[in-house]
Order: structure tokens, then C-alpha cells, then sequence
């Protein structure tokens, strides 16, 4: 039986809830149920393992089989339906000599040649219950007591997690297909490699390390589903977040070693992130994003535990709830009040087959008890956190006796916005802070204030890097064009916002030539002007210079005219790793001095640009986003009157641009949420 992606698992769920609510049979019973014809591929399963001497086998088999329920898979192959394009994507990613920008140009160039947005709409999945077979499930689990019964490092591994995290043969929706056999044979060298033999976090190590070598991520093909197998990814050697981290498990669990997949939703960012993580007994979990990080050692990998999103080391996102994707059904996910129409709201906030793990993290967390007054059809609040440009659901309570909701190990320093399940009347959002105090947004219409805004984006991770780079760098002018008699006019030695930084140079004799250049890192420019002073009826004015584009070598895509095309995401980027450099020629004969340049550095396109149009909006007391004007900027900031205290806000690009993010202004400063 075939269903469409977008309604998955209703039927599962319903099922689900009737079975968790009434009791009356055993998960098992429910299962062969629900297999239909399929039922007697299940049978042989059990009746495979039904001597005495294979009782615990057995009890794999029935934990297998009992939370087969809900479990969808991926009916098309996109790489066999698609070749064109996989090969074509294989070829950008390896051509050393296109930029980051110019292969995401030809990706989307290729994906929408290649009608891959219609390919995926249309893919279908079917319910693993009524279509595995028996021969798959026996040999899976043939393998995996192999693993676990042989490898030293999971001697010590319980039977609860070797049900949970070793024996399931899928992570996420991908298709399901033979990948343990392979997998044990291409890692059988750790067991002859690895020091400690009885070390988990070692092996898992030496195993991450080497698949390093066959995998890369790639960023452009987060559009692509897990639609795609183990033999299609295995063959390709690239993918987005999760195929790697599905790939970096599959290698895991086949060697015996109780991996999942973790994940949370960013709420001050957009998108999220999903990572590896390795029970280690009772410790706390062993976590690490699939590719290896190589500014880490493998000594401080053995000995240290860490308990925190792999990537917030460097982006120190926010997350309000961590998960785990796990094969058991957690039908308490969904609660026993709902009816039909309602399921769907609640599995898509918290799956049947997420388990909460926040508090196995080590994020800032309290417990929030809201109590939000007596209404009978509002017996179930969720909480919503801004991620991306809309509200998304994070999590549910129900209303206890005395009508409070309570949320237990909720991420604080963030933003919330609660809702009735029905929606009945609109809750002002909120900040939790990290006491565990509630600070409402509702907006004093009746005090306002005026907001000056260079932003409608936070500096994030890679901007504040970038910008940090540039730290060092040296304006020069000289005669020759070969630069070799230049003398330093200004040095940039603090940090430059991300937008035009006017810096005044000591030019007292007159050059030929100017340059800007960096000698410790690489070189990247967005826009640069050189001014000269000019006098005229007595007033001073900034005169640009023209001239001839000089500069070192430089990748493709990555010209010296990109620093005159007033574009701020085109960028001049040197070929040479450090000392690259970008000027200007003014010719034998327009020698001057300099007074002034105008310096873009690299940045993100969300500072506010001299042309665009914005908009800001407020969250208003219906609970809607509330316009307070449209305004063209006329300069590098955008100011706009008449703005409520205590709102809640987001500033939108109408020219360009699709990053929003809400922030509150806070003694005069935008304060990010």
C-alpha cells in the first residue's frame, strides 16, 4: 500500500491512540493487525525464533515487530529516477575551480532544469508493516547478534540499548535495503586497530575518522528527502545533514555500537540540526556530528564527555528541545483527549518516535508552569518558537485540575509563543528567561518610541569570523604596479561592522597605485572606493578615484570588478590563502593622494542597504503580525517612528532577501531573539 509524504502515518497514529487509550491487546497482537496480508511474514519471523535456546532473539524480534507500526518509508529512488542530476551535482561539487556561490548558482540551475521540486512532491511511502519481508528482518537480526555478541566494545552494551540503538535497520524514512554485511566487513580492520578493545567511544572514533575519508557534506542538497538509500548514497559520497549522519549510524550500529540520530530545531535561528550520538551505559551520551572535526584530537574525544550540540561550539544557537529518533513507538507522545482531526497537529509536533533528551544537555533549562485560565475546548497549549520567517510548533501540555499547563526542561533566553490547540483567543508571546521568569511582549500602544535599525538579521557565526579576519589588513599606496614600492596608509585593527566602515588614510604624498591587502588570511572584498579630497567655492568634498583594476590571482567567479558592482554579496576572493590583495591603477598620470576609502567587508546581505525597501512589523494583541510602514532606506539605517514599547518585532526586505529574524529594542539597541 502506497500513501502520499503529506499524509503519512494518520491511519498509524489513530491506531495508535485507540490501542494506548483502551489496553484491551498487546502491542504484538496490534502489530500483525495491522500488517494485513502481510501477517504471515511476521509469523515467520516469530515462529524462525521460537526455540528455547533463541528466547532472546526472540524478544528482538517481537521488539522489532511490535514497533513496526507507524514506520513509512520512501518508495521512489530519486538517484535511479534522476541520474542526470546526481551526476551532474557529483561534478559541481568536485570542480575545484567554482566558488561557493557560483556552485549554488549551478545547483539551482541544474535542480530546476532536472524538475526535481516536481520529482520530489511526488514521492510516495509505503508502510514498512505491510511490505518487509521476512528473510529482511531475520538476517538483520542474524547480524546485528553478531555484532553485539563479538565486537569487545559491546560486551558491556544492554539489551535495552541493543534493541533501541543497534538492531533497528532504518534511522529515518529512507528505503529500506542491505547495508549491515557490507558495513561489518568494510570497518572488520578497527577490531585489529583500536587500543582498547573494550572502548566504544575509540571504536566509534576510528570509525568516524575513516568515514571522513568517503563522505562530504554538502550544503546545496538540503532540498533532497531522505529518499535516498544506503548503496545510492554510498555511491555518490556526498550529502546534507542527515544522509550523513543516517550513513554515520548505518557504520555504527553494524560494528554493534548503539548510535541514534539527535536532533532540535534552532529557536533564534532558522532550519536546525541533527547529529550522532553513542550510549555509552549510563553515562551521558557520547555526541559528535558525523564528520569528524580535525581541530579536535582524538585524545580530547576519549576523554572528555561532550554533552552539548556539536555544532553550538561554534554557532551557539539556541535550542528549546532536543530529540531522538529512536524505533520505539512512544504512543504517549500523543495524548488520549484528541479526536480525529487533531492527531496530525499533535505527531507533528512530537513524532511517535521522538524521545525528549534535553536534559541530557548541557543548556540552560527550567521547568515553565503557565496557567492561562478555565476554558474546556482549550484543554491542550502548545508552544510555538520563530524559526525561519514563521511560528513553529515545538511542544504540547495538557491542562491539569486546576487548568495549568506544565513544560518540563524547556531551553530559556528564548522566545515562545503560546496557542490553544483550537486557537480560541490569541497569548501575547513571551520571553523565559533563565530564572525560569516569564516576561510577556505585549505591546504599550500607548507609549511609543523611535527605532533606528541597521540590521534585520543577527551577525551570525561565519559573518563575525569573516569580519574577524579582517583584522590586519593594510591600505597601501605606491608608484609601481607591482606594488613593490608601497608604504602603509591605514590598518585596520579593529573588528568592521558589516556594512561600508569609513576609514580616513595619512596620504600626505601622492601614489599612483592603491591597494587594500591582507597578509594573514585570505583575501575577500565586497565593495571598495578610494576618495580624494577637492576644493571648490570653498567647500571640501570626496572625489572617487578610477581607474585600472589590479590584484593578485584570484578563484573563478571571483574578480576584482566584484568590488564595483554594488552588489555586498559578490565578493573579490584571492586565490592565495594569505597576502592576496585588490586596488586600483589611476595611470602615469593621475597620481594623488588619498583622504578616505569606503570598505565593504564580507558579510551576509542582512545589514540594511541605500535602495532597498523594508517593512517593519509588531506583534499585535490579535495575535498577527501588525505593519508599522514601508520605508526605502536612504542610507545604511532605517528609521521608523511611532513604534509601541515592550513589542515584539521583525523588519523585512521587500527588494531582497528572504532572512528575518524577531528582536526586541532594548535602550536603544535591537536585542535578537
Amino acid at each position: 500500500m502506497e500513501i502520499s509524504i503529506y499524509n503519512k502515518l494518520n491511519v498509524i497514529l489513530l491506531t495508535l491512540l485507540f490501542f494506548s487509550c483502551s489496553k484491551e491487546k498487546t502491542t504484538l497482537d496490534y502489530a500483525l493487525i495491522s500488517a494485513g496480508k502481510n501477517k504471515s511474514e511476521l509469523e515467520k519471523v516469530l515462529a524462525h525464533y521460537d526455540s528455547p535456546k533463541d528466547s532472546l532473539k526472540r524478544k528482538a524480534a517481537v521488539f522489532l515487530i511490535e514497533n513496526l507500526p507507524g514506520k513509512n518509508s520512501y518508495v521512489n529512488n530519486l538517484l535511479k529516477e534522476k541520474p542526470v542530476f546526481f551526476k551532474s551535482v557529483k561534478r559541481i561539487w568536485k570542480d575545484p575551480m567554482l566558488s561557493k556561490k557560483g556552485k549554488g548558482e549551478m545547483f539551482d540551475s541544474i535542480f530546476k532544469e532536472s524538475q526535481m521540486e516536481y520529482a520530489i512532491s511526488n514521492l510516495k511511502v509505503k508502510q514498512n508493516i505491510q511490505n518487509i519481508k521476512s528473510d529482511y528482518i531475520i538476517e538483520n537480526i542474524e547480524l546485528s547478534f553478531e555484532a553485539w555478541e563479538n565486537f569487545p566494545w559491546s560486551k558491556n552494551v544492554s539489551f535495552n540499548d541493543f534493541c533501541n540503538y543497534v538492531i533497528p535497520y532504518r534511522v529515518f524514512e529512507e528505503p529500506v535495503g542491505d547495508w549491515r554485511r557490507t558495513l561489518m566487513e568494510r570497518y572488520a580492520w578497527v577490531l585489529d586497530s583500536i587500543k582498547n578493545p573494550t572502548s566504544i567511544r575509540e571504536a566509534t572514533i576510528l570509525i568516524n575518522k575513516s568515514f571522513n575519508k568517503d563522505m562530504e557534506y554538502y550544503s546545496d542538497l538540503r532540498p533532497i528527502p531522505n529518499a535516498l538509500g544506503f548503496k545510492e548514497l554510498d555511491s555518490l559520497k556526498i550529502g546534507k545533514c542527515d544522509h550523513l549522519v543516517m550513513m554515520n549510524i548505518y557504520a555504527l550500529r553494524a560494528m554493534g555500537i548503539p548510535a541514534s540520530a539527535e536532533s532540535a530545531i534552532w529557536a533564534n535561528h532558522r532550519a536546525g540540526h541533527t547529529w550522532c550520538a553513542v550510549q555509552e551505559g549510563d553515562n551521558i551520551p557520547f555526541v559528535f556530528d558525523p564528520l569528524y572535526p580535525h581541530n579536535v584530537s582524538d585524545s580530547a574525544y576519549l576523554k572528555n564527555r561532550f554533552n552539548y550540540i556539536p555544532e553550538n561550539d561554534i554557532t551557539k544557537m539556541k535550542a528549546a528541545k532536543i530529540h531522538r529518533n529512536t524505533y520505539r513507538n512512544y504512543v504517549e507522545n500523543i495524548p488520549c483527549s484528541l479526536n480525529r482531526a487533531n492527531v496530525t497537529s499533535i505527531s507533528s509536533t512530537i513524532g511517535i518516535n521522538l524521545l525528549d533528551v534535553t536534559s541530557e544537555y548541557d543548556i540552560p533549562l527550567a521547568n515553565l508552569k503557565l496557567k492561562l485560565g478555565p476554558n474546556p475546548k482549550d484543554d491542550i497549549l502548545f508552544l510555538y518558537v520563530f524559526n525561519k520567517d514563521r511560528w513553529k510548533k515545538l511542544v504540547w501540555a495538557e491542562a491539569d485540575s486546576n487548568n495549568t499547563y506544565s513544560f518540563k526542561n524547556l531551553g530559556t533566553g528564548i522566545v515562545y509563543l503560546p496557542r490553544f490547540l483550537n486557537d480560541t483567543i490569541p497569548i501575547p508571546p513571551f520571553i523565559f528567561n533563565k530564572n525560569g521568569e516569564v516576561h510577556y511582549l505585549r505591546p504599550n500602544l500607548g507609549n511609543r518610541q523611535t527605532i533606528r535599525l541597521r540590521r534585520k538579521y543577527f551577525e551570525r557565526a561565519y559573518v563575525k569570523d569573516a569580519l574577524a579576519k579582517m583584522v590586519g589588513g593594510v591600505f597601501q599606496g605606491a608608484n609601481r604596479v607591482d606594488f613593490k614600492d608601497a608604504v602603509n596608509l591605514f590598518e585596520i585593527r579593529s573588528v568592521p561592522k558589516p556594512r561600508t566602515n569609513k576609514y580616513s588614510l595619512v596620504s600626505k604624498d601622492e601614489y599612483r597605485c592603491f591597494r587594500f591587502i591582507l597578509p594573514d588570511n585570505q583575501c575577500r572584498v565586497a565593495e571598495m572606493r578610494f576618495y580624494r579630497d577637492s576644493t571648490s567655492y570653498n567647500r571640501v568634498s570626496n572625489i572617487r578615484l578610477t581607474g585600472k583594476l589590479l590584484s593578485s590571482s584570484f578563484v573563478k567567479d571571483g574578480e576584482p570588478g566584484k568590488i564595483l558592482d554594488g552588489k555586498v554579496l559578490t565578493y573579490f576572493v584571492a586565490k592565495e590563502k594569505k597576502g592576496g590583495w585588490v586596488g586600483l591603477d589611476l595611470g602615469s598620470s593621475g597620481m594623488t593622494n588619498v583622504k578616505s576609502v569606503h570598505f565593504y567587508p564580507p558579510s551576509d546581505g542582512n545589514s540594511i542597504e541605500t535602495g532597498d525597501t523594508y517593512e517593519l512589523f509588531f506583534w499585535n494583541e490579535h495575535g498577527k503580525w501588525n505593519s508599522l510602514g514601508i520605508k526605502i532606506a536612504n542610507k545604511e539605517e532605517i528609521v521608523f517612528e511611532d513604534c509601541p514599547n515592550n513589542g515584539l518585532f521583525v523588519l523585512k526586505n521587500h527588494t531582497k532577501g528572504s532572512d528575518v529574524r524577531i528582536f526586541t529594542y532594548e535602550n536603544g539597541q535591537q536585542k535578537w531573539w
